[in-house]
């Protein structure tokens, strides 16, 4: 799970801050958590279930980029 404050690159969004985590107001499941992320793109926010199948991961470090771009 990511903390809030972590940044991560969420499908086509883009590299995301995560805000917070828990149940959105307009949940109507108040037993499934969402991660709230904020968009560095263009300041939007999204909402992700915790458990989503979409790609959600952590950026690469840059020693991680230089050795793809290395590759």
């Amino acid at each position: 799970m990511f903390e809030p404050g972590t940044y991560v690159v969420y499908g086509d969004s883009g590299l995301c801050r995560v805000e917070q985590v828990g149940v959105p107001d307009f949940s109507s499941e108040r037993d499934k958590t969402y991660y709230f992320l904020r968009v560095m793109e263009d300041n939007s926010r999204v909402y992700v279930p915790t458990d989503t199948h979409m790609p959600l991961r952590a950026p690469l470090t840059t020693p991680e980029a230089e050795a793809f771009l290395g590759s």
